[in-house]
C-alpha cells in the first residue's frame, strides 16, 4: 500500500467523523468500505498527527476528532 493511499483513506475517515460525529471502528470500516489494514493504517496516521482520539465504549473502540 502506498503512502498516498493511506493519506487518502485518512482524509476519508477524518471527513466522515467530522460530518457524522464520533464513530466506532466497525462503523468506519462498513460505511467507508475499507478493509482492516487500510482502516488501521489510516487511523494510525491520524492518531500520530494528533487529529483523532479514541476511547472504549461497551467493548468497542470509538474515534473522535481533536481540534
Amino acid at each position: 500500500m502506498m503512502k498516498d493511499e493511506i493519506g487518502i483513506n485518512a482524509g476519508l475517515i477524518w471527513q466522515h467523523i467530522n460530518l457524522k460525529g464520533e464513530c466506532s471502528l466497525k462503523t468506519l470500516k462498513k460505511e467507508l468500505k475499507l478493509n482492516d489494514a487500510k482502516t488501521n493504517l489510516a487511523l494510525g496516521w491520524l492518531t500520530r498527527e494528533g487529529k483523532i482520539g479514541s476511547f472504549e465504549k461497551e467493548g468497542e473502540q470509538i474515534y473522535f476528532l481533536i481540534f
